[in-house]
């Protein structure tokens, strides 16, 4: 077994999505795949259930996965420190994002950084806002955007709050409210939901069921996806309407529209999340990108300031 196969695990086990996998992994489908039944066999038992088109961990993969990610986080600490060693003149930051939120936030957020301190080296990553977390509390990245997440579990990690942004929905071209220019959010009390999996996103379905009580109903939530492009897939074939940012509207969405939701809508909480232990310059990048997201034309209003852990 080599590392490269239990990368692949992970990438697969994070997003229980084998196109999704490959497209993170930069690999093509069929050489993730042998790479999963290569690693079964290591193993000596299957890792997934396969069925109508979905993966779910087994006992195996699941227990692989918890152990699978502290070796690989190991191994990542260990060749960043010899890159550390290797050149001290250069500060290297390693940042996680999520959907569109890179080219709006995180990289003019870097730009402005290098201007401020020089010479940046940056190790860029996509993954999950529940990854994102994850990551930033083991240690294996600096900074990261965390999306609707107060608290991260532990002292070494600082959240500052960024906006909350007020929510589109979106639904499929030929639905009957998708004329309208503004709706109230009690507009939707009968409309199917399809919505982020608790998994991949926490607290924003939290988020959503607040706001729909809030406006006097409990929304109907019947289909759950993992990616926004899956998301917007499922909006446009009439599986129901969605509640999106408005920098995800900017994403490709043949056979989908959206619509206006009159306030206070659904909102959502964009958090930036750094370690104490990371280089200097982490702490400074989680605040211009904190700055960047309350100065755009297309995030809200600034959030409220959650509790933090510990003392910034």
């Amino acid at each position: 077994m080599e590392l490269r196969h239990l990368r692949t695990f992970l990438a697969v086990a994070g997003t229980l999505n084998i196109s999704e996998a490959a497209r993170r992994m930069h690999v093509t489908q069929p050489a993730l795949s042998r790479h999963i039944r290569d690693l079964e066999y290591a193993v000596g038992h299957p890792l997934f259930y396969r069925g109508r088109g979905r993966l779910r961990l087994t006992a195996a993969g699941a227990t692989l996965r918890r152990h699978g990610a502290r070796a690989v986080a190991a191994v990542d600490s260990a060749l960043q420190q010899a890159r550390g060693a290797a050149d001290q003149g250069a500060a290297v930051l390693r940042v996680g994002y999520y959907g569109t939120l890179w080219a709006t936030l995180v990289a003019p957020a870097l730009q402005r950084l290098r201007r401020e301190l020089g010479r940046i080296e940056t190790r860029i990553s996509e993954q999950t806002p529940a990854q994102l977390a994850a990551a930033v509390r083991d240690g294996r990245l600096d900074v990261a955007l965390v999306g609707p997440i107060n608290s991260i579990g532990t002292r070494e990690v600082v959240v500052i709050p960024a906006v909350t942004v007020d929510t589109l929905v979106a639904m499929a071209a030929d639905h009957p409210l998708a004329k309208k220019r503004v709706l109230a959010l009690a507009d939707l009390r009968r409309e199917r939901i399809v919505s982020f999996a608790r998994h991949a996103t926490p607290g924003r379905e939290s988020e959503l069921i607040a706001a729909c009580r809030a406006a006097g109903f409990t929304p109907k939530i019947t289909r759950k996806a993992v990616t926004l492009p899956a998301l917007l897939l499922a909006v446009a074939a009439g599986d129901g309407v969605a509640f999106v940012t408005r920098i995800a509207a900017r994403a490709p969405h043949p056979g989908t529209v959206f619509t206006e939701i009159a306030p206070p809508g659904v909102p959502l909480t964009i958090n930036v999340a750094y370690r104490r232990d990371s280089p200097p310059a982490a702490r400074r990048l989680a605040e211009l990108i904190a700055a960047a997201a309350r100065i755009s034309g297309q995030t809200g209003r600034p959030a409220p300031a959650p509790a933090r852990q510990g003392r910034t």
